[in-house]
């Protein structure tokens, strides 16, 4: 990463309107801003919590403090001590707020997400009927900010060991519209979030909330799922994919699935039993009854086996389970 910065800081100075001096916000062990430093580029390192190595590459280069995007003590830091690039490199609940302090104290920023976190603090909810992965979802999350925000953005990725090394440089434009009055209607409009709140939670009623339905909740709706599923495979014969078992859904079923952090294909896998996704074919059929058997090892066990899930074929199914009750390892009451 530091390679990477040097590199392109050289390569590229043209890009930047003032000089490099750097805040790394959550160092860590500080070696990130130790090598950029050694480098001949001024910089100081931010952690909540001091690490032992900082004695080691020196401790005036870091600063033992919270870091709190809202504080006024950071902003002045900030500014003047005429900083002029925020560094994000894996910074968890930092990351999507990075750009709002670099465009509210007129900084370029340099950002590696990892962990994913929206403005909140509380984990990012993707799309689950989107194609793309929760780690795509959310660099689009980051670059729509930042997009928001008005930064020039260059995206890229590193070479590192980590499948999350796709990295943002984000160069401040010269804009008359970067007063905090601006940035806050800004990011209300399109996220509905109010950044002069501390934990900034959605203001805007349609926002989706990361609210969890109470597990009971869920698990009714899950169970309506696979039983539609379940009766549309005996009724027609075919297997189905994820995208053709979402269109066939009732609207009230997808709307509840929308809502819940788990997708389609999170719930079939949940009841193996009933209906299978083959990883190979990605086709949804009926499960083969026959695997429902309780194991011998579970037929051995001192520990008394109790029946939590019904047996879809006993209840649902025209011919039944071709199981006996004692046989089955899922409960064939209430048929």
């Amino acid at each position: 990463i530091a390679s990477y910065l040097l590199t392109y800081w050289r390569q590229y100075s043209s890009s930047f309107q003032k000089p490099i001096k750097f805040i790394d916000l959550g160092c860590g062990n500080g070696l990130l801003t130790f090598l950029l430093s050694s480098e001949g580029y001024p910089g100081l390192g931010i952690d909540m919590r001091r690490r032992r190595s900082w004695s080691l590459f020196g401790s005036s280069l870091y600063l033992e403090s919270l870091i709190d995007p809202h504080s006024p003590t950071l902003h002045n830091l900030i500014i003047s001590n005429q900083y002029t690039l925020l560094i994000g490199n894996h910074s968890d609940e930092l990351t999507p707020w990075l750009p709002v302090l670099a465009s509210q104290c007129f900084c370029d920023v340099f950002l590696l997400p990892c962990c994913f976190f929206d403005f909140s603090g509380k984990k990012f909810i993707t799309n689950n009927n989107n194609d793309t992965t929760q780690y795509e979802q959310y660099l689009n999350y980051i670059e729509k900010i930042a997009n928001i925000l008005d930064f020039n953005i260059k995206k890229d990725k590193l070479r590192i060991p980590s499948t999350k090394n796709i990295c943002f440089m984000l160069h401040e434009k010269k804009s008359e519209n970067r007063s905090s009055d601006s940035i806050h209607t800004r990011l209300f409009n399109h996220f509905g979030i109010d950044i002069n709140h501390e934990h900034a939670d959605p203001q805007i009623p349609n926002h989706r909330l990361s609210s969890i339905k109470s597990k009971p909740e869920f698990y009714s709706t899950k169970l309506s799922i696979i039983h539609f599923l379940f009766e549309y495979l005996i009724t027609h014969n075919n297997p189905l994919t994820l995208s053709s078992a979402y269109d066939i859904l009732p609207n009230e079923l997808c709307e509840q699935l929308k809502s819940e952090n788990g997708g389609l294909k999170s719930v079939i896998l949940s009841y193996r039993h009933a209906i299978n996704f083959d990883p190979k074919t990605k086709l949804i059929t009926l499960a083969n009854p026959q695997l429902n058997s309780i194991t011998l090892k579970q037929k051995q066990s001192s520990k008394q086996c109790f029946k939590t899930k019904p047996c879809f074929f006993y209840a649902f199914h025209p011919n039944s389970c071709p199981l006996t009750d004692e046989q089955c390892a899922f409960s064939h009451c209430n048929k």
